[in-house]
């Protein structure tokens, strides 16, 4: 009877692990999508102070 508990309770901790794992991996994906949607703005106002940068060479 003790090897079936020890089989029961390892298989409740790995079912218990590949929960984490799946959540962390959701994490993951959700800060990766957070990222990516940051890198628009980001360029936009790269474009932008290179636009600028370009006007006060012009003007020096």
């Amino acid at each position: 009877m003790l090897n079936n508990q020890r089989i029961s309770l390892n298989a409740q901790q790995q079912s218990l692990a590949i929960q984490q794992l799946g959540d962390a991996m959701n994490d993951l994906n959700r800060g990766a999508r957070e990222i990516a949607d940051g890198l628009g703005p980001t360029q936009e106002a790269i474009q932008k102070l290179n636009e600028v940068r370009m006007e006060l060479n012009s003007i020096v």
